[in-house]
């Protein structure tokens, strides 16, 4: 009798233990998704900042196209060796002048945000698609 009650508390041990590992697994699977969502949402907060402050040149200045890169962490450094760059674009043919604003990520070859404004004679730029 004391068999099977040692025998009885050894597979309730088992069943307990292989009940955390698999909740454990799922916590850490959870963890790692919302670290790299987390990550994901940074870097387009980031890249519509870039491309609104480059919106903003374009408004202030009347043009020039140009590059501007940033490494991991968002840090501004020389375009031949950044993670992120932005591109603007202009297009002074037009009348009002218009400006294509892009940030793309270099490493995947993604595009994160893309913004399209024109400058007009008051000195305005307005967004015309996000």
């Amino acid at each position: 009798m004391n068999q099977s009650k040692s025998g009885l508390f050894l597979m309730e041990l088992i069943i307990a233990i292989a009940f955390f590992a698999v909740a454990a697994g799922v916590c850490v699977q959870l963890f790692a998704g919302a670290h790299a969502l987390r990550e994901r949402s940074f870097n387009l907060q980031m890249a519509v900042a870039g491309a609104q402050s480059a919106a903003e040149t374009f408004k202030a200045t009347g043009g020039g196209a140009g590059v501007t890169g940033y490494d991991e962490r968002w840090a501004r450094v020389d375009a031949d060796r950044a993670r992120y760059v932005i591109t603007v674009q202009t297009d002074e043919r037009l009348v009002p002048s218009a400006a294509t604003i892009t940030v793309t990520d270099t490493a995947r070859g993604v595009e994160l945000y893309s913004l399209t404004v024109r400058r007009y004679n008051g000195g305005r730029a307005y967004a015309l698609q996000p």
